[in-house]
Order: structure tokens, then C-alpha cells, then sequence
């Protein structure tokens, strides 16, 4: 092959395009999208080099480093445990009382003579929403048959699916901003998982469905009655989140809160038929089929913002029952010493300093009871059901968290020389939680872990990460407020003998802070 020479112009030309190549690289997306990845991840790490092998994708890659953070907060736990100064150890679960488990007939057979069961609240609203998109009748007993008639919800449900379905098979996600969800019926509330996910991307999936039969399903689906569908089944979605709380106690939540579902479940005049057929079937089955127990009633009229029963007034008179009845049995738990130096003992109650708490937007703060100012003597020590239930508290003095509830266990922390009898109850009866979805949760972030691309991860690996995912947020709490504690410890028994020294003593601390978070941060990576 003979070479061509080039005249001055075109050699100009070429050297001009080949100089100007570099530019029109560092200007892409794909380049400044790899480039912010790469400074991210730069800046994340805490040593000062880096060996790029163990930040590129590879099969051994995510095990080595799985194994290393696992040791490295197993010895964290260690330490914040051998720092303990008492704790409590219970063997004896077996002996429990009461049991929490979802409502299948096998566990109904198992848990009938040996405990108290209450049902999983989650389990009971998540089975209606389900029967509500994928069934056409329930078999209530044996001889009567109920029909579900939600068809046209059901039908633009059953045409998402197959959508949905289509696109991940056929690999064409790619050109959609992000993955489309699929149905689980396993999941919570599974339906608006899917359904917002397709609202969300509506109007870019007909590219997705280029020369595909399919493109007929997308047309039969209305885009106004999937998003009033989404905007009904929000609440739900937080009702089943508040439910399934692991920190606190939860089962005082569950009156209130489906009798606020059941009350969004009213049909209005600008309801669609598809919405009103939802609504009905839903309405009907939360009343029928989501049982309220003694337990839920004596939580909720121990909570002193839901004894009024404002939310459902309904239960009021059953609550009251209940808890005169408790009452009566839970007397022989408080000593006679302690019972009759509240003999005669006047309790002088007034009302919360301030009624101008603004209106939050979530569900259990519209459940709260209005307030009052209630003066009243306790003259014997069966006089404890009446005041309390005339008993009005300063909200000011305790805790809340985000939805406007208050720390149910500091609050009978701080009244049992008060009411010894119902601060003896309360912690029993608050020990029991709304629903048993924690170990299904992380049963589930198990299944997350295994997936196509992780195939032949071993049991200890695995072992090892849901370790860290259950344990990552408390170790970072503790942590946090060890590194804190030492930060004030220092600052108070060290002084520097310059404006420098201290600079430095201070700037050295937030460096040590900083490196132990950077390790928490690495996590993210692994736990996907």
C-alpha cells in the first residue's frame, strides 16, 4: 500500500479535527458522569492511596471487602458492648405471653392454646390490598363466597403487569431514565410500588415498546385513574410504614389509624367508578376482616393523646371495659405500701401550655384527642381508672418524633408514682408490636443480596452482610455520640498553650470523626 501524501490544507484539517477530539471527549456526559463517579469515590476513601483494582466491579471483589467491614464493626460492637456497665438478658421468650404472627390457618392452629395471639396488622391490610387487585372473589367461610368487583382497577392493573413484564424481558430498560418495578406479591403494598413506578415513567415507555404488540396494553391503560389510583394508596403505604416501627412501640397506633383508612375510603362525588369500586371493596373489608383485640384498645386508651377515643368513638366504651378489667388483675402486682401511700393523695392536673402546635400533614397526628383542663383529686387508690382518664398532660415535657407522637415509655416512666397500677400495665402491654415484619424484612434484604449478578455468595457472606445492613444504623448512632462524648471529654481536660495547638487538637478530632464515617459510607456500595 503506497502512503499519500498530504497537501499543507489537509494536513491542517487533520491536525485542527485530531487537536479538537480531546474537547468534544471531556465535554460528553458519559465522560463528566464517569468523572464525578471517580472524584465521589476519591473523596470517599479514607486512605491516601488507592489501589484502583479493588474499586473496579469483580466477582471477588465486593467478597474481600464484605469480610473486612464485617471484622472491622464486629470488633465496633465488641467495644461499645464491653463498655456496658449492666444489661439484660432474657431467656425465656418461650414463655411469652403474647405472640405476633401473620394469619395464615397454620399459624392460627399453632399459636391457638398456648399463648395470646394478636394478628400482624401489616399482614391484615396488605392481604385486602391485594385481594382488591388480583382477585375476583373471597371465600369468607366455608358456605359464602364474596364477590370483589373491582374490575376496572383490576384490568389497568393486569395491563401494567404485562407492560412491565414485556420491558424486562426484552432488555429494553436502557432507555428509560430508571428500572421499571416489578409485582411482588410477597411485598407490602406491592401494587402502588409498581403502579407509581409506571405512573413515574408514563410517557417514556412507548420507546421502550417500538414494534412490539405490546404498545396495545400501554394504550389501554388511563394515565388519570392510575395517578388517582397512586394517590388514594398513599396512605396505606404510610399507615404500613408507621406499623412496622422497630424502635418503639407501635400497637397503640393500629385504632387509629385504620379507622382513618376506613374513613378515606368514603366515596365522593368526583370519584371515578374505578376509584368508587375500590373504595367500597376496601371500606368493607378493613371493617370486617382487620379485627380489633382487647390489647389494640388497652394501648390506645393508655396513650394519653387517644384515650378519648376521638378517632373511633366506637371502641370508646369497649376500651374503657377493658381497661377497668386489667385494672382490676394488675392490683396485686403493686405492693400494699405502695398502694396506700397514694391513699388521700390530691393530683392536681392542668392543661398543656400551649394549644398552638401546628397541624402536621401525616395520618397519626390527625388522630391525636383535642385538649382540656381537667382539676381533680384522687380520693382512693381505686380512684386511678377515673383520674386518668380526666388526666391531662403537658405535652411540652416529652419527646416527640416526626409524626407528632409522643415517648409512650417515658411517659409512664414519669407517672407511675402517679398510677402505679397502669405503669405496671403499660409495660406489658407496649411491649407488643403492631406487626412481625421485621424478620420478614430482612429476610427479604437477603433476597436483594442474592441476585443474577451474585449467584455464589456462600452462607457466611451473606451472613456477614445482613449483618451490616441490620446493624449499620445503630453502630453509626453509637458511634456518633462515643465520638461526641470524647470530643467534650477532651476539649474539657486538655488545653492548649496556643491559638495553633488548638487549632490543630480540634482539626485532628474531626479528622479521626470524619475516617470512621468514611468507613459507613463505603457500605452503600456493598449493600445494593
Amino acid at each position: 500500500m503506497s502512503a499519500k501524501i498530504l497537501t499543507k490544507k489537509e494536513l491542517e484539517k487533520l491536525i485542527n479535527e485530531v487537536d479538537g477530539r480531546a474537547f468534544d471527549v471531556i465535554t460528553d456526559d458519559d465522560f463528566q458522569n464517569l468523572a464525578k463517579v471517580l472524584f465521589d469515590a476519591g473523596r470517599s476513601l479514607y486512605k491516601s492511596s488507592i489501589e484502583i483494582k479493588e474499586l473496579l466491579p469483580h466477582s471477588t471483589t465486593v467478597s474481600r471487602n464484605v469480610t473486612r467491614l464485617y471484622e472491622e464493626y464486629k470488633l465496633h460492637l465488641v467495644n461499645i458492648c464491653e463498655q456496658l456497665n449492666s444489661f439484660c438478658l432474657v431467656v425465656d421468650q418461650w414463655k411469652e405471653s403474647y405472640t405476633v404472627s401473620d394469619n395464615e390457618p397454620k399459624m392460627l392452629a399453632t399459636f391457638r392454646g398456648y399463648c395470646i395471639r394478636v394478628g400482624c396488622a401489616d399482614h391484615y391490610l396488605n392481604k385486602q390490598l391485594q385481594h382488591a387487585f388480583e382477585s375476583e372473589q373471597l371465600h369468607v367461610n366455608k358456605n359464602v363466597v364474596e364477590k370483589v368487583d373491582c374490575d376496572i382497577v383490576q384490568n389497568m392493573f393486569n395491563q401494567i403487569k404485562k407492560v412491565v413484564c414485556h420491558i424486562r424481558r426484552s432488555h429494553q430498560q436502557q432507555t428509560l431514565s430508571k428500572k421499571v418495578v416489578s409485582y411482588s406479591d410477597t411485598r407490602f403494598n406491592g401494587a402502588l410500588m409498581i403502579m407509581d413506578n409506571f405512573a413515574e415513567l408514563f410517557f417514556e415507555l412507548p420507546s421502550a415498546l417500538v414494534n412490539s404488540n405490546f404498545m396495545m396494553n400501554y394504550n389501554l391503560i388511563e394515565k388519570d385513574l392510575l395517578d388517582c389510583v397512586c394517590k388514594f394508596l398513599e396512605p396505606f403505604e404510610e399507615v404500613i410504614v408507621n406499623l412496622s416501627e422497630e424502635q418503639r412501640p407501635t400497637l397503640h397506633k393500629v385504632i387509629p389509624l385504620r379507622q382513618t383508612l376506613i374513613n378515606s375510603c368514603v366515596v365522593e362525588a368526583n370519584d371515578s367508578n374505578g376509584i368508587i369500586q375500590l373504595k367500597v371493596f376496601l371500606a368493607r373489608r378493613l371493617n370486617n376482616a382487620w379485627p380489633i383485640t382487647d390489647e389494640h384498645r388497652l394501648t390506645t386508651i393508655l396513650h394519653p393523646k387517644f384515650k378519648k377515643f376521638e378517632c373511633s368513638p366506637d371502641e370508646k366504651e369497649k376500651s374503657i371495659n377493658v381497661l377497668k378489667s386489667q385494672f382490676q388483675k394488675h392490683q396485686t402486682i403493686i405492693s400494699p405500701s405502695c398502694t396506700n401511700s397514694l391513699v388521700s393523695k390530691h393530683v392536681i392536673v392542668q392543661s398543656s401550655s400551649s394549644n398552638t402546635t401546628s397541624k402536621s400533614n401525616n395520618l397519626l397526628s390527625q388522630c391525636f384527642d383535642s385538649k382540656v383542663k381537667v382539676v381533680d383529686e384522687r380520693l382512693n387508690p381505686l380512684q386511678e381508672i377515673d383520674d386518668y382518664l380526666n388526666f391531662e398532660f403537658d405535652e411540652s415535657y416529652y419527646i416527640y418524633d416526626n409524626s407528632g407522637d409522643i415517648d409512650i415509655l417515658l411517659f409512664w416512666k414519669k407517672q407511675q408514682h402517679l398510677f402505679p397500677i397502669f405503669s405496671s400495665l403499660a409495660k406489658v402491654i407496649f411491649a407488643i408490636p403492631a406487626s412481625n415484619t421485621i424478620i420478614e424484612r430482612l429476610f427479604s434484604s437477603s433476597k436483594n443480596v442474592v441476585i443474577e449478578k451474585r449467584t455464589r455468595l456462600g452462607a457466611s457472606k451473606i451472613n456477614e452482610l445482613l449483618f451490616l445492613q441490620k446493624n449499620l444504623n445503630t453502630l453509626k448512632e453509637l458511634i456518633n455520640n462515643n465520638n461526641r462524648k470524647r470530643t467534650l471529654s477532651m476539649s474539657s481536660t486538655t488545653t492548649a498553650s496556643s491559638d495553633e495547638s488548638s487549632y490543630t487538637t480540634a482539626k485532628q478530632q474531626r479528622l479521626d470523626t470524619d475516617e470512621s464515617f468514611n468507613d459507613f459510607d463505603d457500605m452503600e456500595v456493598f449493600l445494593d
